[in-house]
């Protein structure tokens, strides 16, 4: 009988660390699925997926909508009501055109509160830059701005400013 009651509890405890370890593994599997590259990544592949399909039953906003802040999606989607064109060209391209090659993603910075992701590749096989600005709003990542850097040397808030203030001079 005691043989039995400690089998039953080594069984338990056994069952306890199985149990433990899946719930680590599924919180790190979360945890990197969530983070700011990932993020930014799956923002690529479903933009790419988008743009492969010849008919849309929505604009690709609907794709920007759950990964940009509260803030930038209203700018976005201010410029996009603008009687100007406000933001002419791809957003995650920074081209009107795209052949995209070489695809990558880096991590520049990350901390609690803000992160930067630098995605590269070759558009045209010119080489190009695009940073990502991603915050933690509701306990996820956001994407906050975008910013394009030599030659432009420019960002998406500014852009969808300063577009704004020029549309509403007569």
């Amino acid at each position: 009988m005691a043989d039995r009651g400690r089998l039953l509890q080594t069984s338990l405890v056994w069952l306890s660390v199985v149990a433990l370890v899946f719930i680590i593994i599924q919180g790190v599997s979360r945890a990197q699925a969530q983070s700011p590259q990932a993020v930014v990544e799956e923002l690529y592949r479903s933009w790419a997926a988008y743009f492969a399909e010849p008919e849309h039953q929505a604009g690709p906003e609907a794709l920007l909508r759950p990964v940009f802040t509260a803030s930038l999606m209203a700018e976005y989607d201010a410029a996009l009501k603008s009687d100007e064109p406000v933001v002419d060209y791809d957003i995650l391209y920074n081209a009107q055109d795209f052949e995209i090659k070489n695809l990558a993603f880096s991590t520049e910075k990350e901390d609690a509160a803000s992160a930067v992701v630098k995605a590269t590749f070759l558009n045209f096989e010119q080489p190009t830059i695009v940073y990502f600005d991603l915050i933690r709003a509701d306990g996820m990542w956001k994407i906050d701005n975008i910013r394009y850097p030599q030659p432009e040397a420019f960002d998406l808030r500014t852009l969808i400013k300063e577009g704004l203030a020029a549309a509403a001079t007569p």
